[in-house]
């Protein structure tokens, strides 16, 4: 039994760190994605002031514009990435705090884009994420199984007088309890 356990103690922990690594997985997809949107986004913004307005950058123009409004023309690129980055975040996972949003027409238009887009990536991102939490309680509830009834077996050989249970026996019962457990567990308690 001690064997047993130590075993289901190694594949709980296997699969532990397994569906870790997944979830962490999903955390570097989510922050990738909202790194590509945000650089989408920053670009966006400055094909609107240079091409569509014509806007030169620093000119102190007063249009109602993303860069313009939040003053992304004085920071540095690394301070830009991290503000695009944000705002992506938020809009990607519709919490949109409001604090940075679209100014004008076509930036509400690309901005429009992206919010279709984030709530086709975040309900893709939570059903895997779900799935990874539902694959790994059924199988530790599968492994918790197996436990219970190895430690069944060690009650049998105690009320046995320490003699092992016939091997045949011992297959035939957990071949019952196996079927069970796939096809109805509910008669299994």
């Amino acid at each position: 039994a001690n064997d047993v356990d130590i075993d289901n103690n190694k594949i709980e922990y296997l699969l532990f760190i397994s569906y870790t690594l997944k979830t962490f997985r999903l955390v570097i997809l989510i922050m990738f994605i909202s790194f590509l949107t945000a650089v989408f986004w920053l670009m966006l913004c400055e094909f609107v002031q240079d091409f569509v307005l014509d806007i030169e950058p620093n000119s102190g123009s007063d249009q109602d514009l993303f860069i313009i409004t939040f003053d992304l023309e004085s920071n540095d690129v690394t301070t830009n990435i991290i503000i695009s980055t944000y705002f992506a975040f938020t809009s990607l996972s519709t919490v949109g705090f409001g604090d940075y949003h679209p100014r004008g027409d076509t930036e509400r238009v690309g901005c429009a884009i992206i919010l279709l887009f984030g709530v086709a990536t975040f309900s893709y991102i939570m059903s895997t994420f779900i799935e990874i939490l539902t694959t790994f309680h059924v199988l530790r509830e599968d492994l918790s199984y197996e436990h219970e009834l190895s430690r069944f077996f060690s009650v049998l050989k105690k009320f046995n007088g320490k003699k092992s249970i016939c091997q045949d026996f011992e297959q035939k019962i957990s071949m019952y309890f196996e079927y069970r457990w796939k096809n109805d567990r509910i008669v299994a308690f």
